[in-house]
Order: C-alpha cells, then structure tokens, then sequence
C-alpha cells in the first residue's frame, strides 16, 4: 500500500492487481486470508477498513478534476459507494497535527463524589473513566421508542448503490456509543441524518458527470496555470517526453508542450470552451508562443520559417531562459 490515496487507486487499476478487491473485502468484511503459493504460507489478517488520508482537491479554489482523476471509473463503482467522505476548506498541515493527542478530558477523566455514611461520616469516592472504556462498556441494543420507523422509512438523497441505508445506521451506532446510550436516541439518529446530507452534497460536488461552469477569462487562466506547471516539471527534469520537449532558441532554453494532450488528460471538453481557439487567442495576446522550426529546401540552400501550432510555451522570460 503507497501512502497516498491517489497512488494507491492509481497502482489498483493494472490487470493483474487486486487492491480493489481486498479493500472492498475489507470493508464488509473482518477477516482476510492471503495465500502465498511459493512459500507455502497463509497469512490472517483480522481488521476493518479505516482509510485517513488527504487528497488535496485546490490551492485558491476547489478543484474536482483531482478527485474524479484519482478515482477513475474503474475505482468509483463499488469503492467510492462503500467510503465515508470529509471535506475541509483549509490546506492539511502535517506541522499542526505531528505532536498531536487526545485532550485528557476525552481519554481520561476524574471525579470525586461525597457521601454521608452512617457511623463513618462524610466519605469521599473516586471515580475514574475514559472514553475508551465508556466504548467497550456501552452497547446500542436497539432503537429508542419511535425512532425506528424513522430508519425504516428513510430515503437516501442519491444512492444507487442502496449502501446509504447501511451508512446511516453505522454512523447513528457510532454516535450512540459516545454518547453512552444503549438506544439510538433521536438526536443520534438526527446528527447521522444530517451527516448523509453531508456525504450526499460532497459527492454531488465531485460527481464525474458534473460539468465545470467557467467563463473565458477562468478558462484562460486555467489554460496558463496548466502550461505553466508542466513547463515547471519539464525544466526540473530536463528531460523530454512524448508532450513536452525543450528546444534552444537564441541561446535559451524554451519549453513547449502538446496542447492537446494537455487538454485531452485534464478532460477539458467539460467546460464548454474551444480550447483551440483560446490558445490561439492567448497567442494572438503575447501570453503564449507557437513553437518555430526552420525547414530547408531539398538542395539546402533556402530556409523557411514554419509555425507548428501543435506546440507552445509561456512567453515570458525568467533569468535568462524562456519558460
């Protein structure tokens, strides 16, 4: 398993990998046997799946092309349905949470309780808990009175994969459990509704079928933004590969990439916009710069300069080299 998410789904969708699978067996189930055939060995693994990692989805602005890129179609169906999603804002900062710990008046508490007893006087008493124990001690027996029919008659806002109905129930358990209740009390059952909402909208949000509504000018900002990253990558590798390519001109090292390509692996379609047009506006408005090959005449001694439109770069250069 790679640390990150995005790795991780990526490496599940070769032909012969089964991460899928285990992580779906995982998840409905406690138990997981792995043969290993050469060394004649089985390995058990008793667990369920709890997966915590940060999928960054924006830097200024929410971006769900990095959600829908990482789950794919291959992942999405059945993986996607069986996860709980969170959402937050803010960028994850690993330095605020390296030294971090449960408040001790969540892992472990003390109260002191005075009582009058007779021929012995007042006598104090000492009572420690934590809420790992109050977990293992509590036990959700049911439904309290009147909250059952709420669950029997609740309707997902969209799920076809009908595992909503196993959610809400989960998350309403989970809640009781910490709130010391041996029923799910309405106000578990009303917090595990409003979370399904939650999980609902965040993937209304990200759906791959969602289409992005930008104007021209957010477009043309993604369009720099794009280039400007791949050009970043390219000059700190060096190397050139099948859509990006760095050529000398005038001395300086220039760097171009495909447009195309680009537009095609970042499913731009979506937004609606002629992405030939635009770059070639952006051309046209001294932001961008078709690549310019010189072709010579069949006895050598002409030369022509030619346009290829097929590749461009940023026209704007830094320290000495065009980018």
């Amino acid at each position: 398993m790679t640390y990150e998410l995005e790795d991780t789904l990526k490496k599940s969708r070769g032909e012969t990998s089964s991460v899928l699978q285990i992580l779906q067996w995982l998840y409905d189930h406690n138990r997981k046997t792995f043969s290993d055939s050469q060394r004649q060995t089985k390995q058990t693994v008793d667990c369920r799946l709890s997966w915590l990692t940060a999928l960054p989805v924006g830097d200024t602005e929410i971006d769900e092309d990095i959600f829908r890129h990482a789950w794919g179609e291959s992942s999405s169906h059945g993986m996607a349905s069986r996860m709980l999603f969170g959402f937050a804002e803010e960028r994850f900062d690993r330095r605020k949470s390296r030294n971090w710990s449960v408040r001790r008046e969540f892992h472990h508490w003390h109260s002191e309780e005075t009582q009058e007893i007779e021929g012995m006087g007042p006598v104090t008493r000492e009572e420690h808990d934590s809420l790992i124990e109050q977990l293992h001690r509590h036990k959700v027996e049911g439904f309290a009175p009147k909250v059952e029919d709420q669950y029997l008659t609740w309707n997902p806002v969209s799920d076809l994969s009908g595992r909503d109905t196993y959610h809400v129930l989960k998350v309403a358990v989970l809640v009781a459990l910490a709130d010391g209740h041996a029923l799910i009390e309405q106000p578990d059952w009303d917090f595990a509704v409003a979370f399904m909402l939650w999980q609902s909208r965040i993937r209304q949000a990200f759906a791959p079928g969602k289409a992005k509504k930008v104007n021209q000018g957010q477009f043309n900002e993604t369009v720099i933004r794009e280039i400007e990253k791949r050009s970043e990558r390219l000059k700190a590798s060096g190397v050139d590969t099948k859509h990006a390519k760095i050529v000398k001109q005038d001395g300086l090292a220039c760097y171009f990439v495909r447009w195309r390509a680009m537009a095609n692996s970042n499913r731009w379609h979506r937004y609606g916009m002629n992405v030939e047009k635009t770059v070639a506006t952006l051309v046209k408005d001294g932001a961008l710069a078709y690549l310019q090959e010189t072709s010579f005449s069949p006895d050598g001694k002409t030369d022509t300069e030619e346009v290829n439109d097929k590749w461009v770069r940023l026209e704007n250069p830094r320290g000495g080299e065009l980018v």
